[in-house]
């Protein structure tokens, strides 16, 4: 991103995080960021283009996330530790969760999500006691992604991840006993 670029996309993206899209508006981002709307529309057009370059910021920070996660050795704590230090990324990735209805935004929740869910697949698995290559811990897994982003908040906590992965276990626990 450009240096003049940086607090028009650091505030919208923030916005969004917490506020959601609808939130987001040429005029009170322009009072965040303590300039004018020509500003906002020489560096980006239109709100549309502005929406393609958070997205695109959203990419590149969800990358070091997925990277992060790549290095975890546990569900609890590492992994738990490494989503709440990104806070606004999780929140933003909620925002998208939520308008997916918008096929740009849909196309990166979904490559996002995937890519994290290959990135802790084998902890994930080992964690359910299921084998590294189950399509049940895979599934489950992605519903799990899912349904964390739907409740989360922006008060969340260890606990709610402990929580939600408790429920999970749960859940993996009755499809095996229905199986066997």
């Amino acid at each position: 991103m450009k240096e003049a670029e940086g607090p028009w996309i650091l505030n919208g993206y923030r916005i969004i995080a917490e506020q959601g899209f609808h939130a987001l508006t040429v005029e009170g981002l322009s009072r965040e960021v303590n300039k004018n709307k020509s500003s906002f529309y020489h560096h980006f057009g239109n709100i549309e283009l502005f929406i393609d370059k958070l997205l695109d910021y959203h990419l590149e920070r969800a990358q070091i996330i997925i990277e992060k996660k790549k290095s975890c050795n546990s569900i609890n704590p590492e992994l738990f530790h490494t989503v709440i230090n990104y806070k606004t990324e999780v929140l933003f990735q909620r925002q998208l969760l939520l308008n997916k209805h918008i096929p740009e935004v849909e196309k990166t929740y979904d490559k996002i999500t995937n890519e994290g869910v290959n990135a802790i697949l084998k902890i994930w698995n080992k964690e359910l006691n299921l084998t590294p290559e189950s399509n049940l811990g895979k599934r489950l897994l992605r519903l799990g992604i899912d349904r964390i982003f739907q409740n989360v908040s922006t008060n969340f906590s260890i606990t709610f991840l402990e929580d939600s992965l408790e429920e999970l276990k749960l859940i993996a626990k009755e499809l095996r006993a229905t199986v066997q």
